[in-house]
Order: C-alpha cells, then sequence, then structure tokens
C-alpha cells in the first residue's frame, strides 16, 4: 500500500467542523494528491496536521493508515496501484 498513489475524488464535497483532526488530515492529503502513501506519512511524521490532547495517543503522531483508510471508504480519495 506504500507505493500506491494518492488521487482525490474532484467530486467529493468535504464539510468537516473547522480546526478539527479530520479537516485538517484532509488538508494534507490533498497537498499529497499524486504522491505516494509513502510520502504523505513522512510529510505527517514531519509535520504533524493534528495531535491528540487525550488518550493513548497524547502528543503522539497518529497512525496514517487509519486516516487513509478512512478517506478511502468514504470516497473522498482513491489509491492507485503502481503499474506493474
Amino acid at each position: 500500500m506504500l507505493q500506491h498513489t494518492i488521487k482525490v475524488n474532484p467530486k467529493a464535497k468535504a464539510a468537516f467542523r473547522l480546526g478539527s483532526a479530520r479537516a485538517a488530515y484532509y488538508a494534507a492529503i490533498t497537498a499529497a494528491n499524486g504522491q505516494s502513501v509513502a510520502a504523505f506519512t513522512a510529510a505527517c511524521i514531519a509535520n504533524p496536521p493534528s495531535m491528540p490532547q487525550k488518550g493513548k495517543l497524547a502528543g503522539k503522531v497518529e497512525p496514517t493508515a487509519g486516516w487513509v483508510s478512512w478517506f478511502t471508504r468514504n470516497g473522498y480519495i482513491a489509491l492507485v496501484a503502481p503499474k506493474q
């Protein structure tokens, strides 16, 4: 999955609560349009869009695989496999 390319769906209308983690990660993933999932992950580790304030992940970078999965399931992005 790390080799897959992120393709943002231009028809998807994102209406996330302002200042939410979902809005921050959506902005990061749209900035990574056309790049690999590995590049998106590296960018999020270097400059986290959002960090949880509570819970077991407090003060840590959230795993990007969950965000990629959520945006894919809900139709905001598609993952394009590399050509063989």
